[in-house]
């Protein structure tokens, strides 16, 4: 079996500069429709894109046709 570990990397180990990672987490914090409002978030999951817009029409739940990107 194969023995999964989480190790703590720091950001900048890869790649990713904190006042990036800082504004993220606060983005998911206070929520993608507040922050970024009428954006629409992709996400790719077993080569299937799921289409999130910010105000909550489809939740990442259903499959987007390549016509609706």
């Amino acid at each position: 079996m194969f023995s999964r570990e989480i190790v703590p990397v720091a950001p900048e180990a890869v790649g990713i500069h904190r006042d990036r990672l800082s504004q993220a987490v606060d983005v998911l914090r206070s929520g993608v429709g507040s922050s970024f409002p009428g954006a629409t978030l992709c996400a790719f999951r077993k080569d299937k894109c799921f289409l999130d817009l910010a105000f909550g029409t489809r939740g990442g739940n259903s499959p987007a046709k390549l016509e609706s990107l």
